[in-house]
């Protein structure tokens, strides 16, 4: 096993950039634990381990666990010892090349080291531009157990739909494309918007006045399809800080409405225009919103516009977590998340489809290719495993779960860049991406 020491002194001549991301707890374990040195060990394990973890990675065929305790059946292992005042964090880098402040590397994941005051008082966002890897978030101060469902067994996904009611077939190509590209270019601030009866611009969606700007926005604009949305608060605790937002909620009632299958994307930026990232994925949800209007599904289609993504998937998790405790995580069938669905590069239109072999996830991933394929969308399939966006944080709670994204192996050069903007995006293929997904929530769901 390799180990790593790591001195707040070390630091004093970095500066950490950090992109979206994922942070475990809303229950205060951020807020205790750095007073003294500690240990944390980084171990690949086989996906059935079922031990405490403060952090937990999956990858193809294995999951990377950081643990306080090491683990003797871990097929690769790291330790790193966390300074006083430090805390670590968890990265995808996006190529092979030494990060600022990475301090070790194992498998897909790189963990990197910052001060305390670094990441405090909102500095998460404001160090949120690096092109370089995906942020997975802060390592937290005490474990968690993993997620047993309330039923003795968890039916498959695939039995679950096999069991439900039929359903209305609906339209060839459901998605309003003009609608796509109207709301994108309001979103994105390109065009002007009319909240609370003020005509304004959405310049931004990262910083407080711009992500309630785009909150009003998405109610507005799903009770314009006639869904009634709700904006649903949340809280974090790190050390002395206070993060909260509101995700957006709005539900499509469906015949079964014991069961339901969530359709997410996360609305804020780093605090530019966000076009694709990720300004495609929100407007999908509302072209695919628009879709369904004259449809009765099978079981409730919630769609979910996630806030503070790019501080380390706070808002997912946070939702995550209020499903939980009222009791409601188990009814959940799947989620599909979209994240960046704009840029094509080479006009190949790769899409990657990123499920981990997580749980039955996989199974998910197959309605949407067949999807694609049944009604030939100008799209080629990239399978991926990536944990940067808010569907992981329904991996947690072992809930099938898959992200949609651009070809993942060649992004958006203007990835986290104030380029992100409307002129970059391929609107066809946004719209046949969204296509392809309310496709396959009309033929299944």
């Amino acid at each position: 096993m390799q180990k790593f020491f790591l001195t707040a002194s070390m630091l004093s001549i970095f500066f950490l950039f950090v992109a979206c991301g994922k942070n475990q707890y809303m229950d205060g374990s951020l807020t205790t634990g750095l007073s003294t040195d500690r240990t944390v060990y980084f171990s690949v394990v086989s996906k059935d381990t079922k031990l405490p973890y403060l952090a937990r990675i999956p990858t193809e065929q294995h999951v990377i666990l950081a643990t306080m305790q090491p683990i003797s059946e871990s097929l690769n292992a790291i330790d790193v010892t966390e300074g006083k005042g430090m805390v670590l964090h968890i990265v995808e880098p996006l190529g092979t090349k030494t990060l600022p402040h990475e301090v070790a590397r194992l498998d897909r994941i790189a963990i990197l080291a910052t001060s305390v005051d670094e990441v405090r008082n909102g500095g998460l966002l404001k160090i949120a531009s690096s092109p370089d890897f995906m942020y997975l978030g802060l390592v937290p101060f005490s474990e968690r157990k993993p997620y047993r469902p309330q039923a003795e067994e968890t039916p498959e996904l695939r039995d679950i739909i096999n069991s439900l009611p039929t359903n209305h077939v609906g339209s060839a190509d459901p998605v309003d494309a003009v609608f796509l590209t109207t709301k994108l270019a309001e979103l994105s601030g390109e065009k002007t918007v009319k909240i609370d009866g003020v005509e304004t611009r959405i310049k931004e969606r990262g910083y407080g006045s711009g992500r309630a700007l785009a909150q009003k926005y998405l109610v507005q604009e799903y009770a314009a399809l006639g869904y009634k949305a709700e904006a649903k608060p949340y809280s974090r605790v790190f050390i002395d800080t206070v993060d909260s937002g509101f995700n957006i909620v709005a539900e499509k009632k469906g015949l079964d409405p014991s069961k339901y299958l969530m359709i997410t994307a996360h609305f804020d930026n780093v605090g530019n225009a966000g076009a694709d990232d990720n300004g495609s994925g929100t407007v999908s949800l509302l072209g695919i919103a628009k879709a369904l209007q004259d449809i009765t599904p099978k079981v409730n289609i919630r769609f979910v516009s996630f806030d503070q993504e790019e501080s380390g998937l706070i808002g997912s998790e946070s939702y995550a977590l209020q499903l939980k405790e009222a009791g409601d995580i188990d009814q959940l069938i799947g989620v599909i998340n979209l994240d960046m669905t704009g840029y094509d590069k080479g006009n190949e239109g790769a899409v990657s489809l990123s499920d981990c072999n997580e749980n039955t996830s996989s199974a998910l991933t197959k309605l949407v290719t067949d999807s694609i394929k049944r009604y030939n969308y100008p799209l080629k399939i990239n399978n991926s495993c990536s944990s940067a966006s808010d569907h992981s944080s329904f991996w947690d709670y072992d809930k099938p779960a898959i992200m949609v994204i651009e070809d993942l192996k060649r992004l958006n050069p203007c990835y986290h860049s104030s380029c992100d903007k409307t002129d970059i995006v391929d609107f066809g293929f946004l719209t046949s991406i969204a296509n392809s997904v309310a496709r396959m929530i009309i033929d299944n769901f």
